[in-house]
C-alpha cells in the first residue's frame, strides 16, 4: 500500500498492517478516511491487548452477532473474547451493533478498560464537553491523559 503521511505515522500504520492489527479497504488504498465498525474496531482492540480467542465459536452472547453474517462473521471471536475480558458489554443486554460506527466515547471506552483501568475511569473528573454524554466522560478524560 501507498500511503502518504509523516515518517513516523507511515511506520505506526506499517506496524499495524504488518501485524495483522489492521488492513486496508483494498490492496492499494488504506482508507484513512473512512470510518471504522464496532466490529472491525473489536477485532483491532482484540488483537492489540492479546486477549484469549476461540476462533471455534459459533454462538455469540449478543443477538445481532451472528457467525454467517458474511460481512461481519468474522468478528464473532473478537467481540466475545472483549465481552469475556470486560472491555464491552454491547450496546444493550443482547446487542452489540457491529455495523454501527465507532463513536469517540465508545473508542475511549474500549481504550480505558482493555488496559484495566474500569474503575479509575469512574473515579475521573469528566471532560467538559456536551457532546459526550455524561457516562462517557470520565473515560475520555482518562484517554486523553
Amino acid at each position: 500500500m501507498n500511503i502518504v503521511w509523516s515518517d513516523k505515522t507511515k511506520a505506526k500504520v506499517n506496524k499495524w498492517l504488518s501485524a495483522g492489527l489492521i488492513q486496508g479497504v483494498s490492496e492499494d488504498w488504506f482508507g484513512l478516511n473512512e470510518t471504522i465498525t464496532r466490529a472491525e474496531f473489536a477485532k483491532i482492540v482484540a488483537l492489540s491487548i492479546r486477549v484469549e480467542i476461540d476462533t471455534t465459536l459459533k454462538t455469540s452472547s449478543f443477538s445481532d452477532v451472528k457467525a454467517d453474517d458474511p460481512i461481519y462473521g468474522y468478528a464473532l471471536p473478537f467481540i466475545e473474547a472483549l465481552r469475556q475480558a470486560g472491555v464491552t458489554d454491547g450496546i444493550d443486554v443482547d446487542r452489540f451493533n457491529p455495523s454501527g460506527e465507532v463513536t469517540k466515547e465508545e473508542f475511549a471506552i474500549f481504550l480505558v478498560r482493555s488496559q484495566g483501568k474500569n474503575a479509575e475511569a469512574k473515579q475521573t473528573q469528566g471532560v467538559i464537553d456536551e457532546t459526550i454524554s455524561r457516562y462517557a466522560r470520565g473515560y475520555v478524560a482518562l484517554a486523553l491523559n
